[in-house]
């Protein structure tokens, strides 16, 4: 049955969050205009990351997209791993206030992929492997990120979300090889752009683990009087974020971006590094 409706009125997402406030006070809405399959662009991430900063460590953050999958699990992805430093700083400074603590409890880069997985389900892409090598502390980096999208992927994968942003690359290029050919330049393309989106979440959760360290290093005596250590280290860890520089310049001046760069450039190189089968 069909049947025509005539539209009288129509409210845009903004006045319906803006309607929000008024029953929460505390509500904080950001829109961030991000691709479905492509990476966020650098400047993404830091809109990300100023709106969740002054946050407090338990404050909920709800990420949503019009179908609720690739968008909003990378959105909840960013999220976590700003979340994971916060807690960490959080925490750092509360065991340090009990003799005797192990501070090893707080590391977060401890993460073990499971081995028996192949390769590519592992991450474990070409240029994914040189950004490793290439950048501070990468395997580390890599860890917590690879921590992150596990908990943010399926039930499956151990997650409690509804897309595994890592494992879907694999199983992506395990479809490429049965697909006519228009279906595989799709398919091609969603790779790509995949695997640019994983590189981008690695590079950011160095980032994070370099604020969060450098926060670590720069609190003064006399403001640690002042404040607890607990405070002091989520206090720091902000104003390294608000004071340092952002992911955009910080990326923009490393190697990180020629690698990115020349291998997306030489286009039959990419295809090469990212259409090889892997071995156990």
């Amino acid at each position: 049955k069909e049947s025509e409706l005539e539209v009288k009125d129509i409210t845009s997402l903004s006045a319906v969050i803006e309607g929000l406030k008024a029953k929460f006070p505390g509500l904080v809405h950001m829109r961030v205009p991000v691709c479905n399959s492509a990476a966020p662009l650098e400047t993404d991430f830091d809109i990300i990351c100023n709106t969740l900063l002054g946050s407090n460590i338990n404050t909920p953050v709800i990420v949503s997209d019009q179908v609720g999958l690739s968008r909003a699990t990378t959105g909840c992805v960013i999220a976590c791993l700003f979340k994971e430093f916060q807690i960490s700083a959080s925490f750092e400074g509360l065991v340090e206030t009990v003799p005797g603590m192990n501070l090893g409890l707080l590391k977060m880069d401890t993460y073990k992929m499971d081995m028996s997985k192949d390769a590519l389900f592992r991450g474990e892409f070409e240029v994914v492997k040189e950004l490793v090598t290439t950048m501070k502390d990468g395997e580390a980096a890599k860890n917590v990120c690879d921590k992150v999208i596990d908990k943010n992927g399926t039930k499956k994968t151990g997650g409690t979300g509804i897309k595994q942003l890592r494992e879907n690359i694999a199983e992506s290029k395990l479809s490429y090889e049965i697909m006519d050919d228009a279906a595989q330049a799709f398919l091609k393309a969603k790779i790509m752009d995949n695997i640019h989106k994983y590189f981008f979440l690695i590079v950011f959760s160095g980032y994070m683990r370099e604020a969060g360290e450098q926060a670590r290093n720069i609190c003064a005596d006399d403001l640690k009087e002042k404040v607890t250590l607990m405070e002091a280290s989520v206090l720091f860890l902000e104003i390294e974020l608000k004071t340092s520089k952002n992911l955009t310049s910080s990326y923009g001046e490393n190697l990180l971006r020629i690698l990115l760069r020349e291998a997306k450039g030489n286009r039959s190189e990419w295809e090469e590094r990212h259409s090889t089968r892997s071995t156990r």
